[in-house]
């Protein structure tokens, strides 16, 4: 439900991770908006996240791995819009707050 409320005009970025040698090595990630994957598009967020979880998600457990990782200290958010204009782009989404720890 989580990944069927991003808006399509505000997608959300998945950013994956993991540690190599003791530095953080960037992977591939994606974006998530008007329900689905898009292949195109400006993130006004950014979801960060170990790539250990990559294999264990999916459209219906989304929230529930993002919990995890965050219980886990795998997990970061980034905007660089303030949390004022955050609530207006993304006010569809407050029922997910406790998704991301909000």
């Amino acid at each position: 439900e989580f990944i069927k409320d991003v808006p399509e005009k505000n997608p959300i970025a998945l950013q994956f991770y993991h540690f190599q040698d003791g530095e953080r090595i960037w992977q591939s990630g994606f974006l998530i908006g008007g329900g689905g994957l898009l292949t195109s598009g400006n993130p006004s967020a950014y979801i960060i996240m170990h790539s250990k979880y990559i294999s264990k998600l999916n459209e219906n457990n989304f929230c529930e791995i993002i919990m995890e990782a965050n219980r886990n200290g795998d997990l970061g958010f980034h905007s660089e819009y303030s949390k004022a204009s955050l609530l207006i782009k993304y006010s569809g989404m407050l029922k997910h707050k406790d998704c991301l720890g909000f």
